[in-house]
């Protein structure tokens, strides 16, 4: 086996793109590509591509994992579909995410308590949350888990946004497509028609 090029990846200078016998390898930053020594016309055996792939390319995965990770909270799918941007292996991919687990870097059920603190402080409604929280990764136990710990009454917020969204001053003057628009507009945020209902219908006994 012969490494036949080493080339620069044109969406990240700072990565290399290795060949061998005319195929594409795998990816590796430019720095861990130095600590390995690797050039252009190298001969190297399976064991030795494997050792590197061990350690290098598991090396620099771990650290584009962090880099990501430096930045905010993310779900174990987030940081998934991140790696597989630079061309790392699945098994490889998998190895680091085990890793982030194990050492408690990502925690799928811990960033769905914070995100759903965020959003309720923000007047968004359960079914927008867990809409979210599903298309971030997290898995329904886990995101339903998280909200049955929750006893709040959106009717509190919903109010809220009513006084902010509400132009009319009189019930009569709410007319059909402004009362559409409010629906709407609170569905969008996650509240059911119910709850849209009731809250309504308090705003305008006040």
């Amino acid at each position: 086996m012969t490494i036949t090029a080493i080339e620069e990846q044109k969406k990240n200078k700072d990565r290399r793109s290795i060949f061998i016998d005319g195929d594409f390898a795998f990816g590796i930053s430019a720095q861990e590509l130095a600590f390995t020594g690797l050039k252009e016309g190298d001969e190297i055996s399976p064991k030795a591509l494997d050792k590197i792939k061990q350690t290098a390319v598991l090396a620099d995965a771990k650290n584009l994992a962090f880099k990501y990770l430096s930045h905010s909270m993310r779900t174990k799918r987030e940081v998934r579909q991140k790696l597989k941007t630079y061309d790392f292996e699945e098994d490889l991919i998998e190895e680091v995410i085990a890793f982030l687990e194990s050492h408690r870097y990502i925690d799928d059920a811990s960033y769905a308590e914070k995100y759903i603190e965020e959003k309720l402080r923000h007047s968004y409604g359960r079914e927008r949350i867990k809409r979210d929280l599903y298309l971030k990764g997290i898995d329904s136990e886990t995101i339903s888990s998280c909200l049955e710990e929750l006893h709040e009454d959106p009717t509190e917020k919903i109010l809220q946004l009513l006084e902010k969204k509400i132009k009319s001053e009189t019930k009569e003057e709410f007319n059909k497509k402004e009362r559409q628009k409010i629906y709407n507009f609170l569905n969008s945020r996650g509240f059911g028609y119910d709850e849209v209902k009731g809250a309504i219908g308090i705003y305008w006994e006040n």
